[in-house]
């Protein structure tokens, strides 16, 4: 397409589009340059595998979006993401769902579950933070991230939440921890779907309006 703009009609969801720009006032001609964006469209529904005292629909609300909410570990074609809390329990369906398009958000003492499920088998770390429930901000990884760019750093906000460290499992991109030898938020991509390893106990339901935000943001982000 020769042009600044792409009809909508000619794009579909997951599809990655590149702009090539070659500068030029007619008579010198600068460096070519290019961007490229996925299309990323927003499914309709939010499942919940498992319990959870924390509030799904006020986690959403943060996003701006209107979802439909429902309990279920079996996610589909219409699920935008789905929260598996630590009474949740895994099928076989995952990979696909990730794979796919899907996002899934972990929680507390089930990290590894869910990346064994999605990847491959791992164990626990060891035990860290104070069991606040909220997202652990003390140290951060990968500073450029694009969750970072997006939310920006605050440094820990209230007590921490506490987890199984999950730094050696294999593949991740390490965004937060206890200390810089204990990662506690973390993902990993599958085809054009990702896995947030929330290891924290958000399900507790005492959560600031920071860690809304932040879990909210992997349900829309990947």
């Amino acid at each position: 397409i020769v042009s600044d703009m792409v009809p909508y009609t000619q794009t579909n969801d997951e599809e990655t589009w590149e702009c090539t720009v070659t500068p030029s006032d007619g008579i010198t001609t600068g460096a070519t340059a290019s961007a490229a964006a996925t299309i990323t469209g927003i499914r309709p529904n939010i499942l919940l595998c498992g319990n959870s005292n924390a509030s799904i629909s006020n986690i959403m609300a943060t996003t701006g979006l209107s979802f439909s909410i429902s309990s279920g570990c079996y996610p589909d074609s219409n699920t935008q993401a789905m929260f598996v809390t630590r009474s949740g329990s895994t099928n076989s369906s995952w990979p696909a769902y990730v794979q796919n398009g899907g996002i899934i958000i972990s929680e507390w003492n089930f990290s590894d579950d869910v990346f064994t499920a999605v990847f491959q088998s791992v164990s626990q770390g060891s035990w860290n933070g104070d069991c606040s429930d909220n997202f652990t901000e003390v140290y951060q990884f990968n500073s450029n991230d694009p969750f970072w760019q997006d939310l920006g750093w605050n440094g820990q906000v209230g007590g921490t939440g506490c987890g199984y460290d999950i730094t050696n499992f294999p593949g991740i991109t390490p965004i937060a921890g206890w200390s810089a030898s204990a990662v506690s938020t973390a993902y990993r991509e599958l085809g054009s779907g990702r896995v947030w390893l929330a290891e924290f106990d958000w399900q507790d339901g005492s959560l600031n309006s920071r860690t809304l935000t932040v879990l909210g943001y992997m349900a829309i982000n990947k």
